[in-house]
């Protein structure tokens, strides 16, 4: 039980006596009426306005003693100034009484957590969406600037957990210096204006982080008004089903496993799915689910450019038909050392048994996509059901700009002057544990390509593949160069007849 005052009156509480007998006076009349019942706890005055601590200090103090003058063992919260805000937990009086509890709220950043809420004129006025996680700060800064405000975010590169955790951190500074206290974060949620998948993944983190530090949290709310304009409810006020079903059991989502072990870094829509971007083993990873996925939970893995020429390469269409679209980025575009191609094993193995994709992967491999898929199929065959090669790279020394490539030369360690006719190493002279694991390849080029010599490159792969008695699918498209990736739109059922 508590009480709420944030409208501002020519006498504040705090600064008039007879105001403060008046709140002494009727958290008296509360503790009379409810001294029979132990099991309710008295929260003396929800989110104090930014005002002097010292004075809410005194007021609680005040209020406590006299809930203790006729009950010792009423459980009392008391919670910081500023809105509750945890960086003013340090300026909060510290009770020596077991049975005080400390609070603080979490709706930081409040552009988003209140985006487009109706009874917030800031907000409103605003009447954008913002997401979360993301590294657009500066759409973050814009809402700020829009409002006259200095810049609230210098050197900021991203808003995710970790710029939560930092915000938070005057609760884990609390708990350090009082370590016998309960610190309760009271209040945490997100507006429903917010799309769904930010929703979740900035409570995700904001519990991920009390949960870190031991912290017990609550969420507002469970239920709106229905005239509420600031509803931050979790199920629906007529049907009373939960608005995001994932809230209710994480196990059966993806972003919600994801989040529960991973730092996410953006969760958005992608091609008709929901995309969640996360960070694994250092590299940046995709996954995007459907809300009606295959029992058999097929997936394709766009091993470079996974935001290219989708329509073209059949994405949507893909994910219309139920399956799911994943990538994992390596270092440089092109990437695929033996070391990466480790890490990308480790990935599949975690999508497989911890996120319940398919055993094995469908391989999508644009130009330098080309060179990451057939090197990760030869290095592990059992994990590839089947690849899409697009101009695929196949020996990167026949690129006309590679003498210049001091980068690669340093990445690959292969000199400006080093030739691949011949290397192992380079994915056309590896078609045999592609052939022998019978992986069908889909190979689309284009006769023109002057920036991956089909002669060098897809052609030379052809023969191989055919010679070592593999099944290949050519489609050489006349006079077309490197670019565009894909078939035209009335042809990509080439693409989804294949991978079926």
């Amino acid at each position: 039980m508590g009480n709420y005052c944030d409208i501002a009156e020519k006498v504040q509480l705090l600064d008039d006596e007879a105001l403060q007998r008046r709140f002494l006076n009727l958290w008296a009349e509360m503790e009379r009426r409810y001294h029979d019942s132990p099991g309710v706890a008295f929260e003396l005055l929800n989110e104090v306005r930014d005002v002097p601590a010292e004075k809410w200090n005194d007021l609680a103090d005040r209020a406590i003693c006299a809930i203790r003058a006729v009950n010792p063992g009423r459980w009392i919260v008391v919670g910081s100034t500023c809105w509750n805000s945890p960086a003013r937990l340090k300026d909060l009086k510290v009770w020596d009484d077991p049975r005080v509890v400390y609070t603080f709220h979490m709706y930081h950043p409040h552009e988003f957590t209140h985006q487009r809420g109706v009874l917030n004129a800031g907000t409103l006025a605003y009447n954008r969406a913002m997401p979360y996680p993301t590294r657009d700060v500066e759409r973050y800064r814009d809402y700020h600037r829009f409002h006259g405000r200095a810049n609230p975010y210098p050197g900021v590169e991203a808003i995710d957990r970790d710029f939560l955790r930092d915000f938070m951190r005057g609760a884990r500074d609390f708990i350090a210096v009082h370590p016998g206290k309960i610190l309760w974060n009271g209040e945490f949620g997100t507006i429903r204006h917010a799309d769904p998948a930010s929703r979740l993944a900035y409570m995700r983190d904001v519990i991920a982080i009390c949960r870190e530090w031991g912290i017990p949290y609550c969420v507002w709310n469970y239920l709106s008004t229905p005239n509420d304009g600031n509803r931050f409810s979790l199920v629906d006020d007529d049907t009373r089903k939960l608005l995001i079903p994932v809230f209710s059991d994480p196990g059966d989502n993806l972003s919600g496993k994801i989040a529960a072990t991973h730092q996410v870094e953006a969760a958005d829509t992608f091609c008709g799915g929901r995309r969640t971007v996360f960070r694994f083993l250092g590299h940046e990873a995709w996954v995007v689910e459907l809300d009606a996925p295959r029992a058999d939970r097929p997936w394709v893995w766009c091993m470079e450019w996974p935001y290219a020429f989708q329509k073209r390469v059949g994405v949507p269409d893909l994910i219309r038909g139920g399956y799911h679209y994943a990538t994992l980025r390596p270092p440089i575009p092109g990437g695929m050392t033996d070391a990466f191609a480790a890490d990308c094993a480790a990935f599949q193995k975690y999508l497989h048994e911890d996120l319940g994709l398919a055993p094995k992967a469908r391989l999508i491999g644009m130009s330098w996509g080309g060179f990451c898929s057939v090197r990760y199929a030869s290095l592990y065959p059992e994990n590839v059901a089947a690849i899409y090669l697009d101009a695929p790279l196949l020996d990167f020394s026949t690129l006309a700009k590679w003498e210049a490539d001091t980068e690669r030369h340093a990445y690959f360690g292969k000199g400006a002057d080093y030739v691949g006719a011949d290397d192992p190493f380079q994915p056309v002279n590896r078609v045999e544990p592609l052939v022998k694991a019978g992986i069908p390849v889909l190979l689309v080029y284009g006769g023109a390509d002057v920036v991956v010599p089909p002669a060098a490159n897809c052609e030379r792969f052809a023969a191989r593949f055919k010679e070592a008695g593999g099944r290949i699918e050519v489609v050489a498209r006349g006079f077309y160069g490197h670019h565009p990736h894909g078939l035209d739109l009335d042809e990509t059922d080439t693409i989804l007849s294949f991978f079926k």
